[in-house]
């Protein structure tokens, strides 16, 4: 049986912990920049390791990172932000901008894809949102009642 050397054991530890020690927790809020209300559920991503965390129901996450990382912070309806992480942040206050473009025609598919309404080549259903809001009787004697 092979004996390992004790100094190769103690170098891997060293380095390894080093690597694990080079990740500090940085602390953060989101918010909207138009309201300056706090944002659930926003993605907070660290570039270089592809760790990702969610904000918390008052906008605040806690992430491991390295100093000069780039936390990619992005949310539905609001421009995606790309933030350095510089090395005296303790805690880093984001203030997302609301995105400009709104959605006027989109078509599910059976298969969940989703299309523009003028790209397809066969007919479409079309619903407005007053389709959903009125109450139709199922039963046709249930409608006649006074």
């Amino acid at each position: 049986m092979k004996r390992v050397n004790s100094s190769v054991i103690v170098g891997v530890l060293l380095l390894f912990s080093s690597i694990v020690q080079a990740q500090l927790p940085f602390n953060g809020k989101v918010i909207g920049k138009k309201d300056k209300l706090p944002l659930a559920g926003v993605s907070v991503t660290v570039k270089s390791t592809g760790i990702t965390t969610t904000t918390n129901s008052v906008g605040l996450f806690q992430i491991k990172a390295k100093e000069n990382d780039l936390l990619l912070i992005s949310f539905i309806g609001y421009e995606k932000v790309a933030l350095p992480i510089a090395s005296t942040a303790t805690f880093i206050q984001v203030e997302l901008n609301n995105e400009a473009e709104l959605l006027n025609e989109v078509v599910v598919t059976a298969l969940g894809f989703t299309r523009k309404k003028k790209s397809l080549g066969y007919a479409v259903q079309e619903l407005k949102s007053k389709d959903f809001s009125e109450a139709r009787e199922s039963n046709i004697l249930s409608a006649l009642e006074g």
